[in-house]
């Protein structure tokens, strides 16, 4: 996930000595020259939506798990954001390591958490979104967050998307009115003079609401 997708839409108001800033959808050059892609990560605690009055159903994963099942994806999250421009946003260390940008709703809560991971990398090591690429998911497919409060939000996928890297990513960060998880990685053709992709992938999955 290389090259920075522009964000035309939205401002997003940063606060740095009250700029607006038009955010780019980023995801850092890796260290090295090849495809990029994500170190399993550990769990890292957030912050949670208070119990409903209809509690939601309790988690069998760890605390602060991004689950996949049909992909065997049981993963903790790494919180990255934008880097030192503040409006490129970046991407995630390692291989296996899932991004979560903070800038974005915690998640299991009643907006928009948007994740990152790598769909491959340099050294040919397993990646954490590799399974996006093949078999890949489908709508109505299940994607769940086990949450601090010890309860699990069950999303159903009902959009995926092949933006070009250069698209306008504001609908992909927005904040929605639903509980919503988006998956980002990248896709389309590897250009091994830029050491880009030509597309991303964006998987959007919702919950009901409590």
């Amino acid at each position: 996930m290389r090259k920075p997708i522009f964000i035309a839409g939205y401002l997003v108001v940063m606060a740095v000595v009250g700029f607006v800033v038009i955010p780019k959808l980023v995801l850092r050059p890796a260290r090295v020259q090849s495809p990029p892609v994500a170190r399993t990560a550990t769990p890292t605690p957030t912050a949670v939506a208070t119990p409903s009055a209809t509690p939601l159903p309790l988690s069998t994963y760890a605390a602060g798990h991004l689950v996949i099942p049909s992909l065997h994806v049981d993963s903790g999250w790494v919180p990255i954001g934008f880097l030192a421009d503040g409006k490129t946003m970046d991407s995630p260390a390692g291989p296996m390591d899932l991004g979560w940008y903070n800038f974005s709703d915690q998640p299991g809560g009643d907006s928009n958490a948007v994740f990152s991971g790598h769909v491959d990398w340099y050294t040919g090591a397993a990646t954490i979104f590799q399974g996006l690429r093949s078999p890949g998911l489908k709508e109505g497919d299940e994607i769940d967050v086990s949450r601090e409060d010890g309860r699990l939000r069950a999303y159903h996928v009902v959009a995926l998307n092949n933006p070009d890297q250069n698209a306008d990513a504001s609908p992909i960060i927005a904040p929605t009115d639903i509980p919503t998880v988006t998956l980002i990685t990248c896709v389309g053709d590897w250009n091994p003079v830029t050491h880009e992709y030509s597309n991303r992938l964006v998987v959007v999955a919702q919950a009901p609401k409590d």
